[in-house]
C-alpha cells in the first residue's frame, strides 16, 4: 500500500484525538476567562471605583456577557463539527435511532482543523486582555469571528452538508457587520455594550439551535 500521510488507513478512530483536544481547549478557554474576570471585571480597581453603584451601569459587565457568549459559541460549535466530521455518532442504549458514521477520515484535514482551534486560543487570550475600551475590546472579537469565517469557508468546498459551513458563514457575517454598525452608529460606550452584549446572546442562541436542529 502507498504512503499518504491523509489516511493512515482505512478506517482511523480519531475519537481519542477529538475528545482530548477538545477537553484541553475547553480547559484552556475556562482558565483565560477567569483570568479576564479576576484582572478585567472584578479587578481591585473596579471594585473600587464602582462600589456601591449598579454594576448593570458598567460596560464592562456587558462586555463581558458578550466575550462569555462569543467564546462559548465557538466552543460548542468546534465540538459540534469535530464530531460530526471525524466521530461520527454512536447508538443510543433504548433508543431506535441508527448510529451515524465520521464524514471524513482524512488526517490531514482533522490537523488543519486542530490548527484552527490553536489559532483561536491565541485569539482568545488577546480578546481577553483588550480591555482598554469598548471598541478595542469588540474589534478583537471580530478578529475572533473572522477566523472562524476562514475557517467556514475553506471547510465550505469539502463539506458534505454545505447547509452547515454555510449558515455559520451567514451568523459570522451578520454578526461582524452588526458589530460595525454597533460601534460606529451607537454613541456612548454603556450603549454599545448594552446592544453587544444582548446581541451576542442572541447569535448564541442561533447557533446552538442551529447545531442541535442540523447536526445532532
Amino acid at each position: 500500500m502507498p504512503f499518504d500521510p491523509c489516511h493512515p488507513h482505512a478506517t482511523p478512530d480519531y475519537r481519542q484525538i477529538v475528545e482530548k483536544t477538545l477537553a484541553l481547549f475547553a480547559i484552556y478557554t475556562g482558565a483565560t476567562l477567569s483570568f479576564f474576570f479576576k484582572d478585567f471585571l472584578f479587578s481591585k480597581q473596579n471594585l473600587a471605583a464602582y462600589h456601591g453603584l449598579d454594576w448593570l451601569s458598567y460596560w464592562g459587565t456587558w462586555c463581558s456577557l458578550a466575550v462569555v457568549a462569543l467564546l462559548l459559541r465557538y466552543i460548542v460549535g468546534s465540538a459540534a463539527h469535530l464530531n460530526y466530521a471525524y466521530v461520527g455518532k454512536a447508538a443510543i442504549s433504548g433508543s431506535n435511532a441508527a448510529p451515524t458514521a465520521a464524514k471524513s477520515n482524512n488526517f490531514c484535514l482533522l490537523f488543519i482543523d486542530l490548527l484552527f482551534l490553536v489559532v483561536f486560543g491565541i485569539l482568545a487570550l488577546l480578546l481577553t486582555q483588550s480591555t482598554d475600551s469598548v471598541a478595542i475590546l469588540m474589534r478583537h472579537a471580530i478578529y475572533f469571528i473572522a477566523v472562524g469565517f476562514v475557517w467556514s469557508v475553506l471547510a465550505l468546498p469539502r463539506s458534505t452538508s454545505p447547509l452547515i459551513p454555510g449558515t455559520w458563514i451567514a451568523i459570522d457575517i451578520v454578526q461582524i457587520a452588526g458589530t460595525l454598525l454597533v460601534l460606529y452608529f451607537i454613541p456612548g460606550e454603556l450603549a454599545q455594550a448594552i446592544v453587544l452584549g444582548l446581541a451576542y446572546l442572541v447569535f448564541l442562541f442561533l447557533d446552538l439551535y442551529f447545531i442541535v436542529r442540523y447536526m445532532s
